[in-house]
């Protein structure tokens, strides 16, 4: 296959591109514009419906949150941990992120336009909700006592007399259960991350200048427009 192109061509396309994305960031995103293109692979990752392609419990007891999206240096790797933190009541340190792996994260496609928190944080914190209250409702049936006694709070479900950690209540397996609509959401009286300001762990990289981020990537002959 012939690549060779020349600059004046490459302008022109990169001039039919701008258009596209300016057309998409007016329209309203629908399943249509974020369905992957078809390949002729099967696609491994697990259903988006599923809690568990957005949510998953690692061996070490923390939980992995995952989302299609890509850290460019604008801080969503921070801001979406602090939205899955809060609606599970759990610690910032207990949560840990994977983002735009296309193998395993949900296809949420572009990552443009100020829309990941309003897109994918909203996915997230509905997804955290959804995973708290299946939580407590598995330990609810295991202890006989009604949700409203229990609390779910860094990784551990709190009864009135008893306590069981995560890991030990799903026994090694995932939540696989399609997500719902929770009843409840953390509000704001009762926030602690969201809305707070958290420490950046890539900060100095930044003002390092190490290339740590996609926009950093150089090769040889890069050409630029």
């Amino acid at each position: 296959m012939n690549m060779q192109t020349t600059r004046r061509n490459f302008l022109q396309q990169l001039g039919y591109l701008s258009i596209g994305f300016s057309l998409i960031g007016a329209t309203p995103i629908t399943d249509t514009l974020l369905k992957p293109p078809t390949t002729g692979f099967p696609d491994k990752r697990p259903d988006q419906k599923q809690i568990n392609a957005w949510l998953q419990l690692l061996e070490n007891g923390k939980v992995l949150i995952l989302s299609g999206k890509v850290e460019l240096g604008q801080g969503i790797r921070t801001a979406l941990k602090q939205i899955a933190a809060e609606e599970l009541d759990t610690h910032l340190d207990r949560i840990e992120m994977q983002l735009a792996d296309t193998g395993k994260t949900p296809d949420e496609g572009y990552t443009a336009g100020s829309n990941s928190i309003q897109s994918s944080g909203m996915a997230i914190r509905n997804v955290a909700a959804s995973a708290r209250e299946i939580i407590l409702k598995m330990a609810s049936e295991k202890w006989g006592i009604p949700v409203s006694q229990l609390q779910f709070k860094d990784g551990d479900i709190i009864g009135p007399t008893k306590k069981i950690s995560l890991q030990h209540l799903l026994e090694g397996r995932q939540i696989e259960q399609e997500i719902g609509t929770p009843s409840e959401f953390k509000g704001k009286t009762v926030r602690k991350f969201v809305g707070k300001s958290v420490p950046r762990n890539d900060i100095e990289d930044m003002v390092r200048g190490n290339p740590i981020f996609v926009q950093d990537l150089r090769f040889p002959n890069m050409v630029h427009a």
